[in-house]
């Protein structure tokens, strides 16, 4: 089977034993009616066009896509549309794919529209006791939800209407989440210099956070 450039068309073809119109698309035959009937090429402009629109690619059902499938499809979208002027690969794109990593490593195979805040709380959880600080755990689950609504407008699943991700509680302040402020603290205690004499108070409340997660 001849396979198609990025630019040439799946062709409108005849199936000589039955007299009906098919065309191949992702390899799959797919029949469109009695061949040269105006049925028969609407259903062949109807198959082509959501055919190019999922990439030139067989749509799957919405219902049965997996995260896996969706974050695939996405990458694909973000290495060509998020691009520096010079025409490079933004750096975007790296902060994306650090946000997918807990998401397939939990979710990968998991269907897209069962996913829930529930089991977004758990990837952050997963991204706080990987160590993260908090402001970089909360911008990885914007990018989560992110995707999920892009995935959502580009007809590659179900709506999330009922899912509501985006009211999906960030990480809460340090003094709301032992968990964050266990972050917090280590950070500053790999960094932490000695309080000078005129330190400010800043650097005192610090050393005295150092010294409580010490003991």
């Amino acid at each position: 089977m001849p396979v198609l450039s990025d630019t040439s068309l799946p062709a409108y073809c005849l199936h000589k034993a039955s007299g009906r119109a098919y065309m191949t698309l992702s390899g799959q035959m797919i029949y469109l009616g009695e061949y040269g009937s105006s049925s028969s090429k609407r259903e062949y402009e109807r198959r082509l066009s959501e055919w190019l629109a999922a990439g030139r690619r067989m749509a799957t059902d919405p219902q049965e896509t997996t995260i896996a499938e969706i974050v695939a499809a996405f990458r694909k979208h973000a290495r060509a549309y998020y691009r520096n002027a010079d025409g490079e690969v933004s750096g975007t794109v790296g902060n994306f794919d650090q946000a997918f990593r807990p998401l397939l490593k939990l979710y990968g195979k998991t269907k897209a529209i069962d996913f829930g805040p529930m089991r977004l709380k758990v990837v952050r959880q997963q991204m706080v006791d990987a160590g993260r600080c908090r402001t970089n755990v909360n911008r990885h689950i914007v990018r989560v939800r992110h995707v999920f609504k892009w995935a959502t407008q580009a007809d590659r699943m179900t709506s999330l209407a009922t899912i509501d991700l985006p009211q999906a509680c960030p990480v809460p302040a340090a003094s709301a989440c032992p968990e964050a402020e266990a972050v917090h603290i280590s950070h500053h205690r790999r960094n932490f210099q000695w309080p000078h004499e005129k330190g400010s108070a800043t650097d005192i409340t610090v050393y005295h956070l150092w010294q409580r997660g010490s003991t």
